[in-house]
């Protein structure tokens, strides 16, 4: 089965000037990586069609793509990883492959520390932060997270960088106050416990989350949206495009990020994600907002 490949070029760009941005922002550097890249034709050549083994240091793939439309959606690929790349190389020119190109380029890549601590710093219901974000860079783990996702997201999983926000279960919650007010707040057993009387009250009899396991992850959830807005605001505010992502499957992304262990279902689970980074050309969407007098009542 092939994946459909959506693909922007970049003209003009100065590594640099990028760079000098970059620092501006509070990016910080993380790594260097060279991209090494075989072009070879098929049997029989097409010139619509073309292999391509690639490594970027610490993955190596092979690829098989097609063009078969000129739109931006046109470009179809099948990819398999692999262990070797010059074993492969040798392969392939054994059974009468041969490139008929070769390119290598440098890559350097940033951690955007600043935007992750605008959701560090952001405001949370008592104070208990019942979320936690993860950084999906790995190849592998962005190709799994892009086939549970919606079609119509798959160009976002392109992005720089992709956010994943989880909140904490009903069960992962109690566990998680009992650490926030113990290691991070500094709590004496009897703050801690009146602390906890407290909102268990509130979660009870106030907005009635207590009784039921999904409506404490319901409002998990909506903790992480306010650290969800805050980068968003924080990366507008500094230039960058953001675009949450809801259009995925819950069950295949809480399979995905527990193949690669990043968490355990009984305690945190995803509620939705953000892809960060430049648009390739600057342009904008057209926006339609409702007039501010529907949206706000004066009294």
């Amino acid at each position: 089965m092939s994946n459909i490949e959506y693909e922007a070029k970049i003209y003009d760009v100065d590594p640099a000037d990028i760079a000098g941005k970059l620092a501006k922002l509070d990016a910080k550097e993380v790594g260097s990586y060279n991209f090494r890249r075989y072009v070879f034709d098929t049997i029989p050549a097409k010139p619509d069609r073309w292999v391509r083994l690639r490594s970027d240091g610490k993955q190596a793939t092979l690829t098989v793509k097609e063009i078969t439309a000129d739109t931006i959606d046109g470009t179809h690929e099948w990819e398999v990883e692999v262990s070797d790349m010059e074993t492969t190389l040798e392969i392939l020119a054994k059974i009468g492959i041969k490139p008929r190109g070769y390119q290598e380029n440098k890559r350097q890549e940033y951690d955007l520390e600043l935007l992750l601590q605008a959701a560090r710093l952001a405001p949370s219901s008592y104070g208990m932060e019942q979320w936690n974000i993860i950084l999906a860079q790995d190849a592998k783990l962005r190709a799994q997270l892009k086939k549970a996702s919606s079609i119509v997201n798959g160009s976002r999983f392109d992005a720089s960088h992709i956010l994943v926000f989880t909140a904490k279960t009903a069960s992962g919650f109690d566990k998680h106050m009992t650490h926030m007010l113990r290691d991070v707040k500094g709590a004496n057993v009897v703050t801690a416990a009146a602390m906890k009387a407290g909102w268990k009250h509130w979660a009870k009899t106030d907005f009635k989350v207590y009784d039921t396991p999904d409506g404490l992850h319901q409002w998990a959830a909506r903790q992480a949206y306010i650290a969800l807005g805050f980068v968003m605001l924080a990366a507008a505010e500094r230039g960058i495009d953001s675009c949450a992502i809801e259009g995925f499957s819950i069950d295949k992304v809480v399979a995905v990020l527990e193949s690669f262990k990043l968490i355990n279902r009984d305690n945190d689970l995803p509620v939705v994600m953000l892809a960060l980074g430049y648009r390739a050309d600057g342009s904008t969407h057209p926006r339609s907002r409702r007039e501010m007098d529907e949206i706000v009542t004066w009294y």
